[in-house]
């Protein structure tokens, strides 16, 4: 039982037990790697760097409807402290599902593995993992943005925006402009501003499952 979080790159379990997460029960080896000291919402604490045989045990196959197993020897994860799994009820094994990385930062979970593409289904509370892609190049989808240029350590999934908008609200209007100036401006069918009152920054928006 564990945590889908794709605004993470790292497998972490914690130390502690909890009756909601169960505990760490499988033995480990040292990675060689030092601690580090890591933040997780507005906490921060040091994260002992481990490795060890990686295994999602026995699963169905939604397609072929075979059973299946997968496990990975010698995976290094880290070992988080108390004060890193408060948030979670004590608790809970975060599996990160971002893959790439700078050279500075810890091995990613993925980054470890064959897996090339990952998949969600919600409403069956599913998750995918192949070694091959699942989106065609001649499907229509979101092109990712790889934010590392910027000062981003990992390669977050992330797109670039036209603007972000709550609650019927433009919240990046262009630099300078008067909030009056933006009300008042004449709207497209959708209902948006003209191009032209859209911010001439970039916006960028990350998809992480690990927030809500």
């Amino acid at each position: 039982r564990g945590v889908l979080d794709t605004g993470s790159p790292f497998l972490t379990v914690p130390k502690s037990c909890s009756p909601q997460w169960g505990c760490w029960e499988g033995g480990y080896d040292p990675s060689g790697l030092d601690d580090t000291v890591e933040v997780y919402a507005a906490d921060e604490g040091t994260v002992e760097w481990k490795k060890g045989l990686v295994s999602f045990g026995s699963f169905q196959n939604p397609q072929t409807g075979a059973n299946m197993t997968w496990g990975e020897p010698g995976l290094v994860f880290g070992l988080l402290p108390n004060t890193l799994v408060r948030y979670s009820g004590g608790g809970g094994v975060f599996i990160g599902l971002v893959k790439y990385k700078e050279d500075d930062i810890r091995p990613t979970f993925l980054g470890q593995t064959s897996f090339q593409s990952l998949r969600f289904n919600f409403p069956e509370k599913q998750l995918f993992l192949s070694t091959k892609p699942l989106i065609s190049k001649s499907i229509d989808a979101i092109k990712l943005a790889d934010l590392r240029p910027l000062g981003d350590p990992v390669f977050h999934y992330a797109c670039e925006s036209n603007g972000v908008w709550v609650n019927g609200q433009l919240l990046a209007p262009e630099e300078g402009a008067p909030a009056a100036a933006l009300l008042a401006a004449p709207r497209l069918g959708d209902g948006r501003p003209p191009p032209g009152m859209l911010d001439k920054k970039k916006t960028y928006v990350v998809f992480d499952t690990g927030c809500t």
